[in-house]
């Protein structure tokens, strides 16, 4: 063997052992088709809202309508009706302290939580952030003023 020879041969052989190393054992192609909207992030100050007394960052508000695009995904993009239970679900719109006539169409809420997102199980609490399912605009901010009725007020 020629003086140097088998230190090439050895390099080469390390090259192309780490080629396979580095290769990937197989590749897979996975495409996710949605029928719900991606996220339109609203401006802040269209975006955040206080109700009765709570404040909710544009943050807080772009969270829950991203939490309520991917439950409604997984859950083939279709609103729940109330009566059904989970969220996001259909909004009315017939609550008389509620205008959201910068909106039309279908109209789903999602609960709000403050500095988190509601993680879609357990108590919600009376916070709602209202959204066209479309194009998931934000439309408003709506909250139960009492734990009695299943009324709404909007948020400012």
């Amino acid at each position: 063997m020629r003086p140097g020879g088998l230190f090439t041969s050895a390099l080469l052989s390390l090259c192309f052992f780490s080629q396979v190393i580095a290769a990937p054992a197989h590749t897979t192609s996975t495409q996710t088709t949605s029928t719900h909207a991606p996220v339109q992030v609203p401006t802040a100050s269209a975006s955040s809202c206080t109700c009765l007394g709570t404040t909710f960052s544009s943050t807080d508000v772009a969270g829950a309508i991203t939490k309520a695009g991917e439950r409604a995904v997984i859950r083939g993009a279709k609103a729940v009706r109330k009566k059904g239970g989970g969220y996001p679900h259909q909004y009315g719109g017939k609550d008389p302290g509620v205008s959201l006539t910068s909106c039309t169409g279908t109209l789903l809420l999602y609960p709000l939580v403050q500095g988190s997102v509601y993680p879609g199980t357990g108590e919600p609490g009376g916070q709602r952030v209202v959204y066209q399912q479309a194009d998931n605009k934000f439309c408003g901010c709506i909250t139960h003023p009492s734990a009695t009725d299943g009324s709404f007020d909007q948020c400012t």
